[in-house]
C-alpha cells in the first residue's frame, strides 16, 4: 500500500478569476521505499456537505518520493470556490488508489482575497447605497404635482395649478379677487341662460336643437349653395315641410350640398320641387332615400331631363305609382335617362303582368321558334310527337312571361282521321289526351300565342 505526504502552498493567480494551487508531497510503497517515475495522481475538492467543488488528473514526475503539482494548470480552478465555501477538504488517489482526505490550510484560503477588490456590500450596504466621489446634488430633486425645478429654485409649473389643488368652496360659489387676496364668494354676476327657438343647451354648450331650423326662420332665397357647407344638410337638421321653393334660391341645391341619403318625403314639402331649384345634374341617386318621392313632392311638369343626372332614379327611389304622366314633362325620359342595369343586352321592355319587364329578344325562323310582336304578343311554333294514349306534356322551349292565350295543333300526316286536341296549356307548355284507339307515334305541329 501507498503512503503519501502532501503541503499545501500559498495559491497563485493564473488568469482573472482563476488560481493555481501548489501542492508538494512523499509518496511511499508499502514498504516505506520512496517511488520513482511518472504516475497518475487525481485530485478532488469537496465541500464540508461532499459536494465535488473541482477535479484534476495530472501524470505527475516523482523523483526520490517526491513531487509538486498545481492544482487548475489543466482545469479552470475558479478562486470562488475558496470563497464561498469554508473546510475544503482534498481528496487523492494514486494510480487509481485512493490515498484519504485531507483538510485545506489557511494557505489555499488566500484565494479568496481576489475578491476584496470588488467587494459587494461595505458595512452591509451595496454599491448602490453610496453616491460617486465628485457627484453633484443637483439632480438630486425630482419634481410633480405642479412644480418646476430651475437649477435649484422651486417654482409652480405653468398650468401647475389644477382645480384639485385650490381649496374647495362651497356649491354655487366661485373664487374672487378682494384686493389682498383670491376668497370663495356668491356668483351674483351670472346671468341664467337658457335655450329655446330651435336651439338646445347642454351645460355651457349651446347648439342647434334637431330639426331646430324651420321655415320660420329662414328669409326668402337665404339659403343659396354659397351658404351650405358639402353634405351639411342631414336629414336630422331640417324639420318636416321646412324647406319650401320660397325659401331655396334658384340653383341653389347643387350635388355637393346634399349628404347621401338626406332627402327623404318627410324633409320636402308638398309641391315644393321645381325645375327652378334645381341645378342641372344636382339629383342623383345618392341624394335620395329609398322610396322617398312620392307624386305629392312634384309639381306637374317639372321633371325635365336636364334636371335628372343619367343613370341616377332606380326603382328603389320611387314609392309605388309616384311618377304619374302629370308629373313628367313631354320627351322629359331620354334613353340615357333608363337604368342600363335594368336589362340585359338585346333585351325589349315590354308590359307584363306585374308591370313593366325585360326579356331577351328571340325572333327564330327554325322548325321550333318564337318571335315577339312590337304589341307585346308573343308566338311560339314547333314540332312534336305524341308517342302515348294517356296525358302527355309537351315544353315550349321558353316560357311565357305572363299567360297563354291559345294553342293550335296540325296532324303533319296527309290522310289521317285522327285528331289531336290540346286540353290544358299553362305559361310552360300544354298538355294532349289522345284517344285510346290511336296507336303509334303521331307527328304534329303546334302554334300558340301568349305574352
Amino acid at each position: 500500500m501507498k503512503t503519501i505526504l502532501l503541503a499545501v502552498l500559498m495559491a497563485a493567480p493564473a488568469f482573472a478569476g482563476s488560481v493555481m494551487i501548489p501542492i508538494q508531497g512523499r509518496l511511499t510503497d508499502s514498504a516505506g521505499l520512496a517511488i520513482d517515475g511518472e504516475i497518475a495522481i487525481s485530485f478532488l475538492l469537496l465541500s464540508n456537505d461532499q459536494s465535488e467543488l473541482f477535479a484534476e488528473q495530472q501524470d505527475v514526475l516523482v523523483s526520490d518520493g517526491l513531487f509538486t503539482v498545481y492544482l487548475g494548470r489543466d482545469n479552470d480552478l475558479a478562486s470562488s470556490v475558496f470563497k464561498n465555501n469554508s473546510n475544503i477538504s482534498l481528496n487523492v488517489s494514486v494510480a487509481g488508489e485512493a490515498m484519504g482526505a485531507f483538510p485545506l490550510g489557511v494557505a489555499a484560503y488566500a484565494a479568496a482575497a481576489m475578491h476584496a477588490e470588488d467587494a459587494d456590500t461595505l458595512g452591509g450596504r451595496s454599491a448602490a447605497d453610496f453616491s460617486q466621489s465628485g457627484h453633484s446634488h443637483a439632480s438630486d430633486f425630482t419634481v410633480e404635482g405642479g412644480l418646476a425645478l430651475n437649477g435649484t429654485v422651486f417654482s409652480i409649473a405653468d398650468q401647475g395649478v389644477t382645480f384639485a389643488k385650490i381649496a374647495p368652496c362651497d356649491s354655487g360659489q366661485v373664487l374672487k379677487y378682494g384686493g389682498n387676496g383670491w376668497a370663495c364668494g356668491a356668483d351674483d354676476q351670472r346671468a341664467v341662460i337658457t335655450a329655446s327657438g330651435g336651439l338646445t343647451r347642454s351645460g355651457n354648450i349651446i347648439q342647434i336643437a334637431s330639426s331646430g331650423v324651420t321655415a320660420a326662420h329662414l328669409r326668402n332665397d337665404s339659403v343659396g349653395h354659397t351658404e351650405i357647407a358639402s353634405g351639411a344638410v342631414r336629414a336630422d337638421e331640417i324639420a318636416n315641410d321646412a324647406v319650401g321653393h320660397g325659401e331655396i334660391a334658384n340653383n341653389a341645391v347643387r350635388s355637393a350640398e346634399i349628404a347621401n341619403d338626406a332627402v327623404g318625403h318627410t324633409e320636402i314639402a308638398s309641391g315644393a320641387v321645381r325645375a327652378a331649384e334645381l341645378a342641372n345634374d344636382a339629383v342623383d341617386s345618392t341624394k335620395i332615400a329609398d322610396n322617398a318621392v312620392r307624386t305629392a313632392h312634384i309639381r306637374d311638369g317639372d321633371v325635365v331631363a336636364s334636371k335628372i343626372a343619367t343613370n341616377s332614379i332606380t326603382q328603389a327611389h320611387l314609392a309605388a305609382a309616384s311618377v304619374a304622366a302629370s308629373k313628367v314633362a313631354v320627351n322629359a325620359v331620354a334613353l340615357s335617362k333608363i337604368d342600363s342595369a335594368a336589362c340585359v343586352q338585346n333585351s325589349l321592355i315590354h308590359r307584363g303582368a306585374n308591370g313593366w319587364e325585360c326579356s331577351a329578344e328571340s325572333t327564330s325562323r327554325s322548325q321550333n321558334g318564337t318571335t315577339r310582336l312590337s304589341s307585346g304578343i308573343i308566338l311560339k311554333w314547333g314540332m312534336q310527337n305524341s308517342t302515348w294514349d294517356t296525358a302527355q306534356t309537351f315544353s315550349y322551349p321558353e316560357r311565357f312571361p305572363s299567360f297563354t292565350l291559345m294553342v293550335q295543333i296540325t296532324r303533319k300526316q296527309s290522310g289521317v282521321r285522327e285528331v289531336l286536341v290540346p286540353n290544358a296549356w299553362t305559361r310552360d307548355g300544354f298538355t294532349v289526351d289522345r284517344h285510346d284507339d290511336f296507336t303509334g307515334t303521331k307527328p304534329f305541329s303546334y302554334f300558340a300565342i301568349g305574352y
